[in-house]
């Protein structure tokens, strides 16, 4: 499965230097991909990103992203396919996936933003049709690698993001016991979803405060949790549209200058990671639902064999089902048959995986 993969996006990136033009627009890209191969990422997003105007340059720009946030398609690829290669029977492919991929990307300071700029470039090419089964049958073969690619960024994303919500993340889904910083995050994404209190966590929400630099102002909640030996109080921020935004460190309300511990200085919050304030809050729930199911979509409706076979189980797996060697995904539930073409990823079910593998 692997070879096959690789194979294709061997032949997208010869599909996407062919046509070069002249001899300067040629030699330009030739030096462009050299500086894709040496790992220049940002040499190659500074040289393109004010005169990007073409298929060619947004997929450029896209893999420069996906690169300085510390993934290739190869990478993603691996880690995707390692637990089947491995022979693994523990039925805990994604939290092995998650696990690889933090671990690539840890080289990065601003993952997740690097990876939703990589869509967002990916998308300059196709539009919203990877997600729609009925266009994507007509979409060239070119445009289908950038779909696999689109859903690779998302899945990598989703993995990002579990890291950044838990405190260990090499014990998840190791069975060695709970991760409390990761129950706290569970506790907060099932408060802001339904204003619940899981009986394991005490939530506190708090005066809300305007982040200044964004313009966007969110709740404070503080979480403790049920036999945590050091009594940690954990910290998250949680908006309007009743969700946990995705934080990292801490700051000010008016500075985004960040400190590792909220005791550095007065008045520090959770600090949101994304800086940027035309783009919308990149939330817990919006990752690992929203673009989850989109990314998963989008690999199923570009590719058939083993890669589809491969997210299905993952999805499975989120769902609480079991994956057969017919490629059906039975409910560990009720011995149900759950249809992975009509279900979609929520965030109770969210909730619940994480919970499962915290343990």
């Amino acid at each position: 499965m692997l070879k096959t993969i690789l194979m294709s996006t061997l032949v997208s990136s010869m599909l996407l230097l062919s046509g070069c033009g002249g001899d300067d627009e040629g030699e330009a890209k030739l030096e462009i991909q050299k500086m894709l191969d040496k790992g220049d990422f940002n040499g190659v997003i500074s040289r393109l990103e004010k005169s990007a105007d073409n298929r060619d340059d947004y997929v450029t720009l896209a893999s420069a992203y996906m690169g300085k946030a510390g993934l290739t398609i190869t990478d993603i690829i691996t880690a995707i396919s390692s637990g089947e290669e491995e022979g693994s029977q523990d039925n805990s492919g994604f939290a092995d996936f998650v696990k690889k991929i933090s671990s690539a990307s840890d080289k990065s300071s601003t993952p997740l933003a690097d990876l939703d700029t990589a869509r967002d470039y990916f998308k300059k090419v196709v539009g919203e049709k990877c997600t729609n089964g009925a266009v994507t049958r007509s979409l060239s073969d070119v445009e289908k690698n950038v779909c696999l690619y689109i859903g690779m960024a998302s899945t990598g994303s989703a993995a990002v993001t579990i890291d950044l919500i838990a405190g260990d993340i090499g014990s998840f889904g190791s069975g060695d016991g709970e991760d409390y910083k990761l129950k706290a995050s569970t506790c907060a994404l099932n408060y802001a979803f339904d204003r619940t209190n899981d009986s394991d966590c005490t939530v506190s929400s708090l005066t809300d405060v305007k982040f200044t630099l964004i313009n966007k102002t969110f709740t404070p909640l503080e979480i403790t949790v049920s036999g945590d030996p050091e009594s940690n109080t954990y910290h998250y921020l949680m908006n309007d549209a009743n969700r946990t935004v995705l934080t990292k460190d801490y700051c000010l309300a008016d500075d985004f200058t960040r400190y590792e511990d909220i005791n550095a200085i007065s008045g520090l919050y959770a600090c949101p990671i994304n800086e940027n304030p035309d783009r919308n809050d990149t939330t817990t729930a919006g990752v690992l639902v929203d673009i989850l199911n989109d990314g998963i979509s989008s690999i199923a409706n570009a590719v058939a064999g083993d890669v589809v076979d491969d997210i299905n189980e993952f999805k499975c797996e989120i769902l609480d089902g079991s994956y057969n060697s017919n490629n059906e995904c039975i409910s560990n539930t009720n011995n149900a048959t759950i249809d992975l073409n009509s279900t979609d990823v929520d965030e109770s079910a969210i909730i619940e995986y994480l919970n499962k593998e915290n343990k």
